[in-house]
């Protein structure tokens, strides 16, 4: 049985009707509450934030981040739609904007944070601007006061001397991976989703067109980050070393990977090895400050 977005008109069911179909995913139960699996929502709601995908990068999937950042709350019945302010079985016409600040003042009442917040809201952002595309109602209910702010802390970051001890305390296998994050400024998930075809010895040149996320290639972050690194003689003489070191000639080969061309754990990576360096040379790091980003921070200094 098909279903038309202007027949069911509840948040949950049209929330679930809209991208039923899609490639990849369903929308769950249809009715006045909903839960919208995760498949659904990266291939319609990012889909429809973005717009952007292009022909050339269609084999790639959405950036998982992209999903988890809207949708890590989850559920969107048990989640999104709490108790104290129900959108769930409400008709998409009949909720304003005092009904999505009641739903996010009840989210930050219940201890979600500012960012998390920010999320919901993004998500029904999604939600509201395709029931407005298909004429269900003429404006979303959703304001940009909606989102509350977000205190940005000062990002850590390291000193030209401290990049080097780094780079020199890291083991010989994984030297050439942060020899790159650190003259690139570049995304750990950019630089393990480098292949040789991306590198162009002779013109020192490197091409972000992709990014590794838990074993699978994605789309960058946003368009501006496909683009083109330049890069001088220090980095070249590492890949080139990289290079000799690679195990075959396949363009397809990822540049930083284990010894079976599989792809390497971020995790892994900075657990075992960046953390363990860091400690040796005496090199404070805080919960969530001292990553691979600390790399791409220093970079931008």
């Amino acid at each position: 049985m098909s279903h038309s977005p202007r027949r069911i008109q509840s948040v949950g069911g049209y929330a679930a009707v809209a991208w039923r179909g899609l490639p990849g995913g369903s929308a769950g139960r249809i009715g006045g509450s909903v839960a919208v699996r995760l498949t659904a929502l990266e291939r319609g709601f990012v889909a429809h934030r973005t717009g952007k995908r292009t022909a050339a990068r269609a084999h790639l999937l959405p950036r998982p981040a992209h999903r988890d950042s809207y949708f890590a709350c989850g559920d969107v019945n048990q989640s999104l739609l709490p108790r104290a302010a129900s959108l769930g079985p409400m008709q998409i016409a009949e909720v304003s904007p005092l009904h999505i600040e009641s739903l996010l003042q009840s989210r930050l009442a219940r201890g979600s944070s500012p960012k998390t917040v920010r999320n919901v809201v993004g998500l029904l952002q999604s939600i509201f601007s395709l029931a407005v595309d298909n004429d269900l109602i003429l404006r979303s209910p959703v304001r940009d006061r909606h989102k509350p702010k977000v205190s940005r802390s000062e990002k850590p970051v390291w000193s030209p001397e401290q990049l080097r001890l780094i780079v020199e305390a890291i083991p010989g296998k994984y030297r050439g991976l942060f020899q790159c994050a650190m003259l690139t400024g570049a995304r750990l998930g950019e630089l393990l989703g480098l292949q040789w075809k991306h590198i162009d010895l002779m013109s020192q040149k490197l091409e972000i067109r992709q990014a590794l996320w838990e074993g699978q290639l994605v789309q960058p972050k946003t368009e501006g980050s496909v683009r083109v690194i330049y890069f001088g003689p220090s980095l070249s003489a590492a890949l080139t070393i990289q290079k000799q070191n690679s195990q075959d000639d396949d363009p397809n080969r990822f540049v930083f990977c284990k010894e079976d061309g599989s792809p390497l754990n971020p995790d892994v990576l900075r657990r075992d090895v960046l953390y363990p360096a860091l400690d040796r040379l005496g090199i404070a790091r805080e919960r969530r400050a001292a990553g691979f980003h600390t790399f791409r921070h220093s970079a931008a200094t």
